[in-house]
């Protein structure tokens, strides 16, 4: 693993640990908002996106569950959709190879959901469907985080899967 990947994985898992005191995660979170709103630190939001698309499967092996949940959360709340877009929709299918729990597998659908929207991506190209696909025992937590949404995309994905 690249030792800079290595470094921020600690932190990210730092950040977000729940055996790491409350303090103590949020002046991680702090430290990391004030060096990404910096001159200095502008190009952090980009750069973390690109270490995820550069990350191999078996580099998810470190990050804990609280670690990708902020991730795939943070990658939901960009307001920058050029930035946002540089993100490679197989990181999704790659945090739900690497997780089993069902709620960081929910929120990766939930989010991919949202992302392709937003950017237009069509329901035949969707990485759900590979999702879809790789899901085996999950495959109804795919289906239902679709059903949930209600949305004409999330409609159009499901039909692409013949649900």
């Amino acid at each position: 693993m690249n030792p800079l990947l290595f470094l921020g994985r600690e932190f990210l898992n730092k950040m977000t640990g729940p055996d790491v005191p409350a303090e103590e995660r949020e002046a991680y979170r702090d430290s990391l908002a004030v060096y990404s709103g910096s001159d200095e630190g502008a190009a952090t939001p980009a750069l973390l996106i690109s270490s995820f698309n550069d990350l191999k499967p078996h580099d998810y092996e470190g990050f804990t569950p609280d670690a990708i949940l902020w991730f795939v959360d943070w990658i939901a709340s960009q307001e920058n959709p050029e930035q946002a877009a540089v993100l490679r929709p197989a990181v999704f299918q790659s945090i739900f190879t690497a997780f089993e729990e069902p709620h960081v597998r929910l929120r990766v659908v939930e989010v991919a959901v949202q992302w392709e929207e937003a950017r237009g991506v069509r329901p035949e190209s969707s990485v759900l469907r590979s999702i879809y696909e790789i899901a085996g025992e999950d495959r109804d937590l795919v289906l239902d985080a679709l059903r949930v949404d209600r949305g004409e995309y999330a409609r159009g994905v499901m039909d692409r899967l013949g649900a």
